[in-house]
């Protein structure tokens, strides 16, 4: 009451949870790494990258799920350049970059970003320009490849003339 505030029952609380969390147990903190590791504690290692196994698992799922999704729908733009560019195409491409990066397969983060970026880019065009959607199915390809290589426990390099042949698309006026 002088101006001195007494603590709350909220503050109790508070000091007793953080109280618990100090004096947590070692066997629950192995439970939960367990339970992030996988039931068996096995981890991937490609190249330098140390993944639980079901996280490469479901990553490579997924993954190959997007990048089969995007690879036939510009395959299919390629043979109908009179439309315009397909739905989705962007979004698969953003997905693979984003679950890429976020197991630290770098170099196909990388790669699908600039793809996204690059149709992101044309995305106004009203049909399609033979050029780039075969470097658009070119980088889609080399997705899958290193995809494959990845599930073979290969850490690929990248191809940095699709790279730059992308960053050609980006650099041009549409």
């Amino acid at each position: 009451e002088d101006g001195v505030e007494q603590p709350s029952a909220i503050d109790d609380f508070v000091t007793q949870a953080e109280s618990h969390i100090a004096d947590a147990d070692l066997v629950e903190i192995a439970q939960v790494q367990a339970e992030v590791l996988g039931a068996d504690g096995v981890i991937k290692q490609i190249g330098s990258l140390s993944l639980p196994l079901p996280l490469f698992n479901v990553y490579l799922s997924e993954a190959e799920g997007w990048s089969y999704r995007l690879l036939d729908a510009l395959s299919a733009w390629s043979e109908n350049l009179e439309e315009a560019q397909p739905e989705m195409v962007n979004a698969w491409a953003h997905s693979l970059a984003g679950s890429s990066a976020t197991v630290g397969f770098m170099v196909l983060s990388d790669l699908a970003r600039k793809l996204e970026h690059a149709l992101l880019h044309v995305a106004p065009q009203p049909r399609g320009i033979a050029q780039q959607v075969r470097c658009f199915v070119h980088a889609v390809q080399d997705i899958r490849s290193m995809l494959h290589q990845f599930a073979a426990g290969v850490l690929p390099s990248g191809n940095s003339d699709v790279l730059a042949q992308l960053q050609s698309i980006l650099d041009q006026d549409v």
